[in-house]
């Protein structure tokens, strides 16, 4: 029998979690917001996984948005009933380190419980120096019970897709009055501002310096993290990153040995346990390290991407990034969507669209998943094809998922980035003026 969106409403468990916010399955089932992390932690891994209908032999665990906070997810493995870590012997003798630097190294491999599901609701990086290490980890978790680990995009896991075309050669030779605020940020600044602002803190050392002087790919990313991205550390976490990896592997990025497609098993040290010289990381090595994790077919992140999901079923529960809410519901992007403000009114949908730039609706539970899944897939199948900006700069691969992790190109309708929070929900009133003033 098949099943539609509205018979199955009431089962769905959409989460929207935000390290050190309320998340969705909080404001529906605790109904208030509860300040302290470990408590929070504790209440929402004992709901979910204890919570499973009686008829049900499995129990699951659930986390999102570590964002990069290593220790944070060394946490929640400790107290999980699902996960756990286990020595990997063997490791020593496929990596090219020297015996000062993983000397007394045990490296352990993360592993899932039997009759279980673990589910990761999306955004790994950006707040923390484990970025790289927790993409790998959640991968190799994935390769070893593909049908029982479940990895979900976030917005901060699919806008890294940026890097490739702006972060290029060529659009570094666009003028620097060119490149405006984000469009869906009023209050950010544009990247001939950051740059004005990065060439007072120099001028007492370097009265000379100009604005093109300025305009590298290290102010450019540092300005796309800050005032795009909403990630102002990220830069420096990542050079904290790059001196763990190389002090502890011997080499970043990996080489040929060190980094094929088989399991990279971690160390478990917490990142103020071991000592690094960030120092010896320039900034060009956290330039490149961005670009490789994203471009590179066994970059973390890419890696990532390719093994996660829009949203995926377990028995009666849907889960997502995001929200499922009466915008998003059967909702289903058009291939063509813009990382822009839409010019055109959304669609109604009162009747099917004969407009394949408008998107589909999709009754059937299981069809409108698998949908969403290939609608990820096939952004990334062209992203890979054409990582840059055509000539004339209007079209790049993978601009369909910069637009469903976007809110504004999506009409407000996106199961990635919508939310049930107070004040996010796009369909409120309060939105809908913020909106306009923006």
């Amino acid at each position: 029998m098949k099943s539609t969106l509205h018979d199955i409403v009431k089962l769905i468990l959409s989460f929207a979690c935000v390290t050190g916010k309320c998340c969705a399955f909080h404001s529906i089932v605790l109904g208030h917001q509860q300040n302290n992390r470990t408590q929070r932690h504790r209440t929402l891994q004992s709901l979910i996984e204890n919570n499973m209908p009686d008829d049900n032999n499995f129990r699951i665990g659930y986390v999102a948005d570590v964002e990069g906070h290593w220790d944070y997810f060394l946490e929640y493995v400790q107290r999980s009933n699902v996960l756990y870590w286990e020595e990997h012997e063997g490791h020593n003798n496929n990596i090219s380190t020297t015996t000062t630097n993983n000397c007394g190294i045990t490296f352990q491999r993360l592993k899932l419980r039997p009759n279980t599901h673990f589910v990761y609701g999306g955004d790994s990086v950006d707040k923390g120096p484990g970025d790289i290490r927790l993409c790998r980890a959640l991968v190799d978790l994935k390769k070893q019970y593909p049908d029982h680990v479940h990895l979900l995009v976030g917005n901060r896991d699919l806008n890294k897709l940026r890097f490739s075309s702006e972060l290029s050669d060529d659009d570094m030779e666009r003028p620097i009055e060119d490149i405006k605020r984000p469009f869906w940020d009023s209050n950010a600044k544009s990247y001939k501002e950051h740059l004005e602002e990065v060439k007072q803190t120099h001028a007492a050392t370097n009265s000379d310096c100009t604005l093109d002087d300025l305009n590298t790919k290290t102010e450019r990313l540092r300005w796309m993290l800050k005032h795009t991205l909403g990630c102002p550390d990220t830069f420096e976490f990542r050079r904290e990153e790059i001196a763990y990896l190389d002090k502890i592997y011997g080499s970043y990025p990996p080489t040929c040995e060190t980094h094929e497609s088989s399991p990279v098993p971690t160390v478990l040290h917490r990142t103020n346990d071991v000592d690094v010289d960030t120092t010896k990381v320039t900034d060009e090595d956290v330039v490149e390290s961005f670009n490789y994790e994203i471009n590179h077919s066994e970059g973390s992140l890419r890696q990532y991407l390719h093994h996660a999901s829009i949203a995926s079923i377990i028995g009666n529960t849907i889960f997502v990034h995001g929200a499922i809410d009466r915008l998003t519901m059967r909702f289903v992007p058009s291939k063509y969507s813009k990382f822009d403000l839409p010019t055109s009114p959304p669609p109604s949908f009162a009747e099917p669209s004969i407009d394949i730039a408008d998107g589909m609706m999709i009754d059937n539970v299981h069809e409108w998943v698998q949908s969403l899944n290939e609608y990820l897939h096939d952004g990334l199948k062209d992203f890979e094809s054409r990582p840059h900006w055509n000539e004339e700069r209007t079209s790049r691969g993978g601009e369909a998922l910069l637009a469903i992790q976007n809110r504004p190109s999506m009409w407000g309708r996106s199961v990635v980035c919508n939310s049930y929070a107070d004040g996010g929900v796009v369909a409120t009133d309060d939105a809908e003026e913020q909106r306009k003033q923006a």
